[in-house]
């Protein structure tokens, strides 16, 4: 059983585990997904691999059921800058 304490540790773990999630995925978005574009040909090429790697990322599947993380890669637009590395 827990005591309040470990209760608390148990929520505020969640909340870090939850932010932390959420930086890694704006990193994704922000970063990943504009390379990825660079590197491909075609959009639907791109999503197939932005799709890949987002359905085997604990920060998107733990917060996001697959159907979801269908829909956001299906309305996933090319960027509107290109990337520089």
């Amino acid at each position: 059983m827990f005591t309040f304490i470990q209760h608390q540790r148990c929520k505020l773990s969640d909340w870090l585990q939850s932010r932390w999630d959420a930086g890694r995925r704006e990193m994704d978005v922000t970063v990943l997904w504009p390379y990825i574009c660079q590197q491909t040909d075609d959009i639907d090429e791109a999503k197939a691999a932005f799709a890949f790697h987002i359905m085997h990322d604990p920060a998107w599947t733990r917060e996001f059921s697959e159907m979801e993380l269908i829909y956001f890669v299906d309305r996933l637009e090319a960027p509107k800058r290109s990337v520089t590395w």
